[in-house]
């Protein structure tokens, strides 16, 4: 555990991932179904990589092993060299928090949280919440065209406006690798153009390694490289 924290505190500012034959399957009354198949893939640091493909193709679940959120049959996944699925529960929470933003596409705020308590809300948690931590959040949420909304409930925001919340709430802790989830799925085109082209000024600023997944080719042919998932395996389209 030592060994890990030390890692975790010393380690580089971008990511490397490097997926090796991830598989996935999950169980129900009427069979088992495998969802991720052979999955390997080189993720250069501060690279944006977009994944494409079907519904159900197994992208989210993808991005949920990623995260550490979820765990693989079979396969081995390295963040920076570090095994992210061979560490204890405990070591992959502490790693998450520290390193990894997760953007959904549906938002996922809290609604008794106001857009500032919500982007704090991981801080607040864990009982560290500082002066510092409130400023660096309104920075935040000012670079993504929303801090004057900071004061509003979730029911008060619209569409596009919670998810500039959503996405100040994984970038307030500078993560390393960002991971987005359909990010502009739940948005009309306009204002999803808008809230991508924030997103991505945010990522190549702040020189992270991020994976997007999206419907989107429009959106995808703005990465670095593009993967689309097939029958559970991923492909280099570029």
């Amino acid at each position: 555990m030592v060994v890990f924290l030390h890692i975790i505190q010393h380690s580089t500012v971008s990511f490397m991932l490097s997926l090796r034959s991830l598989t996935k399957s999950y169980s129900t009354t009427a069979g088992t179904t495998r969802i991720l198949h052979d999955c390997t893939a080189d993720i250069p640091r501060g690279t944006m990589t977009a994944i494409i493909g079907k519904s159900g193709s197994g992208k989210s679940t993808l991005l949920n092993i990623l995260s550490g959120i979820d765990t693989p049959d079979s396969g081995s996944l390295l963040i920076n060299d570090i095994s992210l699925h061979s560490i204890t529960e405990q070591e992959r929470t502490a790693f998450r928090r520290k390193h990894i933003g997760f953007i959904f596409q549906f938002f996922h705020l809290l609604p008794g949280l106001t857009a500032l308590e919500n982007v704090l809300f991981q801080q607040e948690l864990q009982g560290r919440l500082s002066e510092h931590d409130i400023r660096h959040a309104y920075h935040v949420l000012e670079s993504i065209e929303i801090a004057h909304k900071a004061e509003y409930y979730p029911a008060q925001l619209s569409g596009g406006e919670q998810q500039r919340v959503a996405i100040a709430r994984a970038l307030i802790h500078k993560p390393d690798l960002l991971l987005a989830d359909e990010p502009t799925g739940n948005l009309d085109p306009d204002t999803a153009n808008i809230i991508f082209n924030l997103l991505v000024h945010r990522i190549r600023a702040d020189k992270q390694t991020a994976i997007i997944v999206t419907h989107s080719m429009e959106i995808a042919e703005r990465a670095d490289r593009i993967y689309e998932m097939r029958h559970g395996t991923l492909v280099a389209l570029q």
